[in-house]
């Protein structure tokens, strides 16, 4: 069983080593460690991966970027956060906000060194349809690993991966549903269908009347 599974893991690992040679010799020979960065970014979906990079190439070239004062540690992103759906304030009044208008809290914890969070905001959150769900049904908060209250938020909940979404209840503070890298809109919607089906009050009444009816029927 053991060979089995040595085996399986060799033969993936070639296969994903000649993904990143055929990636190089079709984008003019990038180095492997960009190559499997763009890989990565499209879990390992050689074409999405080469559509990235073109689509990024392209965007760059668009770009004039000859101030030589132009701040990198700022404005590195290749997508800008979407401001218009990010909910202004710290985590807790966000948090406050969101139980006041009895609204399930996305939270969004970015890196600026995978390019993942990147692909959230270029395609995932600036999807119309995406976009206008979260803004009608959710409160949506975002911030990056770098900032002391995103390492703080991310620490509370475990979340060691980037970028990681969550869903939080924003009257018990329980994480109630989790996602890994990047996602895309179609499947995020989905996902989210069945928080637009019961809201925060109603989902912690109905676990609270359950809980007492237990105590009742144990006694």
């Amino acid at each position: 069983m053991e060979k089995v599974k040595n085996h399986h893991q060799s033969a993936q690992k070639t296969v994903m080593e000649e993904m990143i040679t055929y990636f190089q010799h079709n984008t003019g020979g990038e180095t492997a460690e960009s190559a499997a960065k763009f890989l990565r970014a499209a879990n390992w979906n050689l074409e999405e991966a080469l559509q990235l990079f073109h689509r990024n190439q392209e965007e760059s070239e668009e770009d004039d970027y000859s101030d030589t004062d132009y701040d990198h540690s700022e404005c590195d992103n290749l997508y800008p956060p979407p401001i218009a759906l990010i909910h202004k304030g710290s985590f807790e009044n966000t948090k406050l906000d969101a139980k006041a208008a009895d609204r399930w809290l996305i939270v969004n914890i970015q890196s600026k060194a995978e390019f993942g969070s990147q692909l959230l905001n270029g395609h995932t959150w600036a999807n119309e349809t995406l976009a206008e769900t979260i803004s009608s049904n959710f409160v949506f908060w975002q911030i990056y690993d770098d900032k002391e209250e995103g390492l703080k938020v991310s620490t509370y909940y475990k979340a060691e991966s980037r970028p990681v979404t969550l869903v939080i209840d924003p009257i018990t503070g329980l994480q109630m549903r989790s996602w890994r890298g990047m996602m895309e809109a179609e499947t995020l919607l989905e996902d989210l269908m069945p928080f637009m089906d019961k809201s925060p009050q109603h989902t912690t009444s109905s676990q609270y009347k359950a809980k007492i009816l237990h105590i009742h029927r144990r006694h």
